[in-house]
């Protein structure tokens, strides 16, 4: 193996305390040299030299791997397509610049270095971490989520900037990476030990508008491909991970809003569309059932914090959403009587969450039935006579004659 001769990663300055382009290429090539070592690892040997000025901004480009031939047109926020299509392209994976990556973050995340490069300003660090996110980085998420988490885990001053500057919201259009998809969820879930104050954290989040980008996402035309699909899944999850977590809540506050946006224009959306928010109100219904039941066997005993959302489910969100409900119970008739009446349509499996799997058309399909449970289930929620008779006048006939 090449002996590499680490002092050489100091560079001096001129009199003006300029680096030469000479000296900065030099120290670039002996970085590289460092970081194509098979089986690398950070030894006592390096670590002097890792600190020196420049090291830092050289080692996390490598992980970041922004591209020159990837062309971002000035307007592009004016071309939702074509920044959904820069989003959701595959970055490139070639074996050699993703070994580097992989070792900068062993560098990165050595913990004598990160604190010496936490010690001077936090948000340049997480300014210079996020960049991941540009339409023109090919940075692997997995390396990425790998640095984001070591420094949440090790760093008040990150874990108080991650939040406070809204660095937490960049990352939603980025939901259909497993790498991004993960980091949520595991922050959602408080799988890291930092946070004193769940509802606090939960309250942020709620800020971050997380809801109002998943809705937007699920509800987003067919020529945004996957986009919808990958929402409802994530909002499925999300809806099944917190169901436990006390104090998360605070996410959902405005559930029933978004529910109600949605379901006053069902029947003008695309089919996929309709099967996500479908998929997503089926797995709410399950949750909250869920939550009731645990709620229902431990009446009569103190039941802890541990219950608390359960709690919150079924005295506050699962009301409020039967509210809903019950104001376009009319909406959700027609639309069951439109799709059962078309023959020609073909509709998407509620279980099969996998791009093109549908189904023909016959009889009751999992979506209609569903749908039937839906509305059969709303006008059941009442808990008056009065509001009993005012849910069946909302019915329309053609549901009527179909039974």
């Amino acid at each position: 193996m090449e002996k590499i001769d680490y002092t050489e990663l100091y560079i001096q300055p001129d009199e003006n305390g300029e680096f030469s382009t000479e000296a900065i290429e030099n120290n670039k090539k002996l970085i590289e040299k460092v970081l194509d070592l098979e089986n690398f690892e950070v030894t006592d040997e390096m670590i002097p030299y890792f600190k020196e000025p420049g090291v830092f901004e050289s080692l996390i480009s490598y992980v970041i791997r922004i591209s020159n031939e990837i062309n971002i047109p000035d307007d592009i926020d004016n071309k939702p397509l074509d920044k959904y299509n820069l989003i959701y392209r595959e970055r490139d994976h070639e074996l050699q610049p993703t070994i580097r990556s992989y070792n900068a973050c062993n560098i990165l995340t050595h913990m004598n270095l990160f604190d010496n490069y936490m010690s001077d300003d936090p948000e340049l660090y997480l300014n210079e971490i996020f960049k991941a996110f540009e339409l023109n980085s090919d940075c692997n998420l997995y390396h990425w989520k790998v640095l984001i988490e070591y420094s949440l885990e090790n760093n008040a001053d990150v874990r108080n900037k991650f939040f406070e500057l809204n660095y937490f919201k960049k990352i939603y259009d980025y939901i259909h990476s497993p790498a991004i998809y993960d980091f949520l969820i595991i922050i959602m879930k408080c799988n890291f030990t930092y946070f004193e104050e769940r509802a606090e954290l939960f309250s942020k989040i709620s800020e971050t508008k997380l809801l109002d980008s998943l809705f937007e996402s699920l509800l987003a035309s067919d020529e945004y491909g996957e986009r919808s699909e990958v929402a409802s899944l994530f909002l499925c999850n999300l809806l099944d991970e917190m169901k436990t977590i006390s104090g998360a809540e605070n996410i959902f506050v405005k559930l029933d809003d978004h529910f109600g946006s949605a379901l006053t224009k069902i029947g003008n959306n695309g089919l996929q569309q309709e099967t996500n928010l479908i998929r997503v109100m089926k797995t709410f219904f399950k949750v909250c059932n869920e939550t009731q039941q645990v709620v229902s066997n431990n009446m009569g005993f103190n039941i802890g914090q541990s219950y608390n959302l359960p709690i919150i489910y079924s005295t506050y969100i699962y009301p409020k959403f039967l509210d809903v409900l019950q104001s376009n119970l009319e909406n959700l008739s027609n639309y069951f009587c439109e799709t059962f009446n078309d023959k020609n349509k073909k509709y998407i499996s509620l279980n099969t969450p996998i791009k093109g799997a549908i189904r023909d058309i016959k009889s009751f399909t999992e979506f209609r039935l569903f749908l039937f449970d839906i509305i059969i289930s709303t006008i059941n929620s009442n808990d008056s006579e009065e509001l009993l008779f005012k849910l069946l006048d909302s019915i329309p006939n053609r549901f009527r004659s179909m039974s």
